[in-house]
């Protein structure tokens, strides 16, 4: 799973990975022979097919929806064709990201003279870099109009329920995870036209995973975002920042992903504490926030256990440590299928803060276990809380109902 704000990796910041679909939340069976080979032939083939797909997208948006936009439409149409490009240019980035990204850094270095010494310069700035464990890059691609135009698509919103003071720091639970975190993006990476205007004094820093800044040139994009790596050892060092230091993880992570399915709200939560220690060790309140519209950007393919969808997943997952659902969305003139996102409101409503007092010792056992059993149960009724008053108005008619912990 390569979205924006994914905390949910395998260095899941202590969480407890969540059962897959169909499997048991004990011990969990090893892979069968078919899911192993689905998952490492057939989900590469696909995902290069898809890769495939957003390219040509791409490439039609720029030699014909530009042009002809540019020159025949004015306002609002006009502008709907930019954040059509934006988003689709920003699928392209993180899907095919790794088919570009390397091949271009083994085409400077194939050149050799000045070209491989600077590829060389930059693979060893990149084993060197600590910005994606620190937290300390300044975010300053959260202004640029580009991402504004990704936040207008859909639209992306953020609701406010009560002031965050910025002398406090804060661990910011995001649910659910979706396809590719769009709300998440469009939400906590807003600059000025966002978050920081609704939360003044608060440096929100979303967790995604390890093999993002391991990409040549799209590290640099994710770091401009104020994006940080997902293991507990950023998180430590995110928040000893002090006051208005903040960290957003993705609880539900790859796992969820799999369950991603319009309408609907199963949230991989019961098992997953790994946050909560983040937030007692450090003294961060909890902050839960629930987005409506997030599951609602794509079609998902059913896939129920036992079928190839379900096996190509749960292959992909023992083999790659990484599962998405099979999601398709609507074409530029195709509405029925294509790589754009349906244009479904994105709404993040953030919770009240829940109090957190800083814990010295073990919080697996004794009395340290004992406080993040407490705050998790607190942090799951204020989250089911703010999902029971706001579905009537931001959920989707009809499917308002289904609220799922696992």
């Amino acid at each position: 799973s390569q979205d924006v704000g994914s905390g949910g990796s395998s260095q899941d910041v202590g969480a407890r990975a969540a059962a897959p679909p169909g499997g048991s939340g004990g011990g969990r069976r090893p892979p069968s022979l078919r899911q192993l080979l689905l998952g490492g032939l057939v989900a590469p083939l696909m995902a290069m097919a898809y890769c495939g797909l957003a390219l040509a997208s791409l490439l039609l948006w720029a030699l014909f929806a530009l042009p002809l936009g540019l020159l025949t439409l004015e306002g609002e149409p006009r502008r709907q064709v930019l954040r059509e490009g934006a988003v689709v240019f920003w699928i392209v980035l993180f899907v095919a990201g790794p088919l570009l990204g390397l091949p271009l850094l083994a085409l400077l270095l194939y050149a050799g003279g000045a070209y491989r010494a600077l590829a060389l310069a930059y693979v060893a700035f990149i084993a060197l870099d600590a910005r994606p464990g620190s937290g300390r890059g300044r975010p300053f691609l959260r202004e640029q109009e580009f991402f504004q135009l990704i936040r207008e698509y859909f639209p992306c919103e953020t609701v406010k329920l009560c002031d965050l003071d910025p002398k406090r720091k804060y661990v910011f639970g995001y649910h659910p995870h979706g396809v590719l975190s769009f709300g998440c993006l469009g939400n906590f990476c807003s600059g000025r036209r966002g978050f920081a205007a609704l939360f003044p004094g608060i440096d929100p820093r979303p967790l995604t995973l390890p093999v993002n800044f391991r990409v040549p040139f799209i590290r640099e994009v994710v770091l401009g975002l104020g994006l940080c790596n997902s293991n507990r050892k950023t998180c430590d060092a995110v928040l000893r920042r002090g006051a208005g230091s903040a960290v957003v993880i993705v609880v539900g992570g790859a796992a969820e992903a799999a369950h991603t399915r319009p309408g609907a709200m199963e949230l991989m939560l019961r098992g997953r504490k790994g946050f909560v220690r983040v937030a007692v060790a450090n003294g961060a309140d909890l902050v839960p926030v629930m987005t409506f519209g997030e599951n609602d950007v794509f079609r998902i393919a059913e896939s129920p256990p036992g079928s190839w969808v379900h096996d190509m997943q749960m292959g992909m997952k023992s083999l790659f440590g990484v599962t998405l659902p099979f999601f398709y969305g609507s074409g530029f003139t195709n509405k029925r299928f294509g790589v754009l996102p349906l244009r479904r409101p994105i709404v993040s409503v953030v919770g009240r803060p829940i109090p957190v007092e800083r814990f010295e010792g073990s919080l697996r056992e004794g009395r340290g276990a004992e406080v993040v059993d407490r705050l998790h149960a607190e942090y799951v009724r204020e989250l089911r809380s703010l999902y029971d008053a706001h579905k009537a108005a931001l959920a989707p008619p009809k499917r308002s109902g289904t609220f799922v912990l696992k």
